[in-house]
């Protein structure tokens, strides 16, 4: 079972030092990256929002749905590109990374007033393509960019070590459900590699698909059961355990016109969703 290991008020995550979140909380690098720091408020305020905002609702279980000002912040300069909701049911916490290399916490139930709840680091020095919180310990969260490095932070010692580096693009990361030894990671033009983190070597190196893998996701039921998104116009269900060097083959391919953005189970397995430009 995951630690229950959550950001304090001060900024701290379970028993992490906060001096460092602190320090960060309320700054913002600027749109350039030069290294100067501006210091903003996260959440945006009522008069930007105007009270709640009003959604479009087609079906009935979306009454009680509302947005409000308090839940909605800018948490990064430029463009997100991940975001990953941290697995714990005490504390509503989200990681997101953006297209400079920056990576931002945000603890939604702060409520200490000096502070907005948010945590600001840059690990990478281009844009984020994948975020892991470590499945039995919420203090460990693996990132990977787009400048082929995929980084370890360790929340109490402030600290992103390197995990791996390549000279390709790293498009995508995910894991299995059941195993956090390994890393699955998508590498150039349509590669996956599998990566284990106990020896630090590749066990396996896979070219599934045409061109570069956008998502990697595995069934919440069945684990061997995977997923994968492409810009070659195709999703693709796999089935690792019949799955070698010399032998590729699909358990369901689904195309599209254009580039497959994503491609996730339902909780309960038997669905997949695809998403396309």
């Amino acid at each position: 079972d995951v630690k229950d290991e959550i950001f304090s008020e001060k900024g701290a995550l379970g028993s992490c030092k906060s001096e460092g979140f602190e320090s960060l909380g309320t700054e913002k690098v600027d749109e350039s990256l030069s290294g100067k720091r501006k210091l903003v408020k996260g959440v945006v305020k009522n008069e930007y929002l105007d009270g709640l905002v009003k959604i479009e609702k087609n079906d009935q279980w979306l009454e009680s749905l509302d947005l409000k000002p308090e839940n909605v912040a800018r948490l990064l300069p430029g463009r997100i590109m991940v975001v990953k909701f941290f697995p714990c049911s005490s504390v509503r916490m989200i990681a997101a990374g953006n297209k400079f290399g920056n990576i931002a916490f945000w603890n939604v139930d702060s409520n200490n007033e000096k502070e907005d709840g948010i945590y600001l680091y840059r690990p990478h020095t281009g844009p984020i393509s994948g975020i892991l919180i470590h499945q039995h310990s919420m203090s460990k969260i693996y990132s990977s960019c787009y400048d082929g490095f995929i980084r370890l932070m360790d929340a109490e010692k402030e600290v992103f070590d390197l995990v791996h580096s390549c000279d390709d693009t790293i498009f995508s990361l995910s894991q299995q459900p059941n195993n956090s030894e390994t890393l699955y990671f998508a590498e150039g033009r349509g590669g996956l590699k599998v990566w284990d983190i106990r020896t630090g070597k590749s066990s396996k190196n896979w070219m599934l698909h045409e061109d570069r893998i956008n998502t990697i996701n595995f069934n919440s039921q069945n684990p061997n059961i995977m997923a994968t998104s492409s810009t070659d116009g195709t999703a693709c269900i796999w089935d690792l355990r019949s799955m070698s060097a010399h032998k590729l083959k699909t358990l369901k391919t689904v195309s599209h016109s254009r580039a497959v953005h994503s491609a996730y189970f339902s909780p309960s397995g038997s669905s997949l969703a695809t998403t396309r430009y």
